[in-house]
């Protein structure tokens, strides 16, 4: 999960590609959503049963001894179990990712406007250089290299209209 910042990035130089990497980024931090939201329900349930089952064994086991301990004092026992603290801290980390890649899922919904937006610019020239100031050979080939990229550009999004 710590390379999402890097995925996160965009090369306005490269939009094309970009727009190509997009769906199957989102796609993968979903997925990795989803599975974290499967990871916290089954560790609340975990966490339930082990709640609930040592509550019944408090329970009996004052039962058999023949003292009376009420439901309030059996709830404050699971309570303060050690593998009961251990299941809900487990819990607050299955809580703390799954939050944290419903953000990340997010982030990737805002990548896609940051690209729509990006191309959009493109289009209207917003990263034009101007052609009077082409002073030497480098300055040329940056610009050629420029006018090609956009015409790439173009055409890919004009084929996606088709």
């Amino acid at each position: 999960m710590s390379d999402f910042k890097v995925e996160l990035e965009i090369d306005k130089f490269k939009l094309d590609e970009e727009w190509i990497r997009q769906p199957g980024l989102y796609l993968k931090y979903a997925e990795l959503a989803t599975e974290a939201s499967k990871t916290l329900e089954e560790k609340k349930l975990l966490l339930d049963v082990k709640e609930a089952s040592k509550f019944s064994s408090i329970k009996e086991k004052a039962k058999k001894e023949k003292i009376t301990v009420t439901d309030t004092a059996a709830k404050s026992m699971v309570e303060t179990n050690d593998e009961i603290i251990s299941t809900k801290e487990e819990v607050i980390k299955a809580e703390y990712n799954y939050k944290m890649l419903q953000k990340i899922e997010m982030a990737f919904n805002m990548r896609k406007s940051a690209l729509e937006n990006l191309v959009f610019l493109y289009t209207k020239s917003y990263y034009a250089e101007p052609s009077a100031g082409i002073k030497n050979n480098a300055d040329m080939k940056t610009s050629f290299a420029h006018k090609k990229q956009q015409e790439s550009l173009k055409n890919s999004l004009n084929k996606g209209d088709e």
